[in-house]
């Protein structure tokens, strides 16, 4: 357990890039391949690894997910983490172990098709926080109106959290 540790610390150290991914094929023999990553935490990162780790038809043994608060310098490494500076911000990693006893090359697949997972649930999700504010703005605009309290009210329930936004239509 300390190893694994160590080696996720390592791992997640150093980021010089939106999403990194690191798939190590098993090199003990015992059919395990393990799939780490660390990306700007956002919704659905977990659910969609598990999608895709089904449609590989790999069983999982094992999964963690901490979501740390960190922030890095212009290297990408740790300048500080989980000290309540204003300047952190949550990061997702991810570490995984497949029952999958994998080459280098399906490793190597692996790991450009789990970062095209984590691209596209980065694109669905990073206009969060412009939807929920815009939720929040109609608020402000409508206050005036009596009969929209309800609407008002609703639309406060969906931005703190009630409910996830793919989209919105003015």
């Amino acid at each position: 357990r300390l190893a694994l540790v160590r080696s996720a610390f390592e791992f997640f150290a150093l980021r010089t890039e939106p999403i990194a991914v690191r798939v190590t094929p098993d090199s003990e023999g015992e059919g395990i391949t393990i799939v780490e990553t660390v990306t700007p935490d956002c919704p659905f990162i977990v659910d969609s690894l598990l999608e895709y780790f089904h449609h590989l038809g790999a069983p999982m043994r094992t999964i963690m997910h901490p979501i740390l608060k960190v922030a890095r310098d212009d290297a990408g490494r740790i300048a500080s983490l989980e000290q309540a500076s204003a300047a952190e911000r949550g990061e997702s990693m991810v570490h995984a172990e497949l029952e999958l006893d994998a080459s280098v090359e399906l490793a190597d697949r692996i790991a450009r098709e789990v970062r095209m997972v984590l691209v596209e649930v980065h694109q669905a999700t990073d206009d969060f926080a412009s939807m929920t504010g815009r939720a929040l703005e109609i608020c402000e605009e409508t206050a005036a109106e009596r009969d929209l309290i309800e609407v008002r009210d609703f639309l406060r329930w969906l931005g703190q959290g009630g409910f996830i936004f793919l989209g919105y239509r003015r």
